[in-house]
């Protein structure tokens, strides 16, 4: 048998003989979704910082900043980034500020991000607690300062941005996750109804009946149900017209008689 091509218009037929498993679907994914979401996954925060690595300009000493510095301090960046996320860095910063916290922990929840356009490095600190990053950063900062002084002597750190205690999670991103969850549903409905479909092989329309025996339909069978009453019914009832019938022409026999 060759295989049949499904049309827009079968598609959308399929898809509305099945819309009620698919608005199910789609109902059972976004409720996990938004669980999930609201219940489950713990809000993360995440506390910025930014630097800006460089040198003061004085003419007094003879130290004007020209284009030279500032190429050579963005060839730089990458060196104080891993300066900052040493490990001797982050064990001073934790005995200065007194956390609480291991060296790993902060090493893992801490990103440090450059560019190759400027002098700033970017300090991001993620937490479920919104006032760690503050308590991080601000030992981490100052530990970083006189650390890479003490590396690069001419070099000086400037804050542009001090850490401060953010407001509102990072993630999860709720809507997002809505929205996910909803697209996940249709998804999966949809992949469904066009699968159960395709596993169905019953016959169902006359293009079945000639798609199967290769022989075109002449004529329909209509459907006998309740409405118009039951083939039983009638044949019951066919059965008793004929005792009727006999019996009355038994007893019109005898009366003659």
């Amino acid at each position: 048998m060759e295989e049949q091509v499904l049309s827009i218009k079968d598609i959308g037929n399929i898809l509305k003989k099945r819309l009620s498993m698919i608005i199910v679907i789609t109902l059972v994914t976004t409720i996990g979704a938004i669980g999930l979401t609201y219940f489950v996954i713990e809000p993360i925060y995440t506390t910025t910082a930014e630097v800006l690595i460089g040198k003061k300009n004085s003419d007094e000493q003879g130290t004007e900043y020209n284009s030279s510095d500032v190429q050579m301090y963005q060839k730089l960046m990458g060196t104080y980034a891993k300066v900052v996320k040493s490990k001797d860095v982050i064990k001073r910063a934790i005995e200065n500020g007194n956390l609480n916290l291991t060296a790993g922990k902060i090493s893992s929840a801490l990103t440090v991000t450059t560019s190759d356009a400027d002098q700033i490095l970017t300090l991001s600190y993620s937490s479920k607690n919104p006032q760690e990053g503050v308590e991080v950063l601000n030992p981490l900062i100052e530990e970083f300062d006189k650390t890479s002084k003490e590396i690069i002597s001419n070099g000086e750190m400037f804050v542009l941005t001090a850490p401060e205690m953010p407001s509102n999670p990072t993630s999860p991103n709720k809507k997002m996750n809505v929205l996910v969850g909803v697209a996940l549903g249709l998804m999966i409905g949809v992949s469904l109804a066009l699968f159960l479909e395709y596993i169905d092989d019953s016959v169902k329309t006359n293009e079945d009946i000639e798609g199967l025996l290769e022989v075109p339909v002449i004529g329909d069978v209509p459907v006998y149900n309740n409405k118009w009453g039951s083939l039983d019914g009638d044949l019951s009832k066919n059965n008793e017209t004929k005792q009727e019938i006999k019996h009355r022409e038994q007893t019109k026999k005898r009366s003659k008689k």
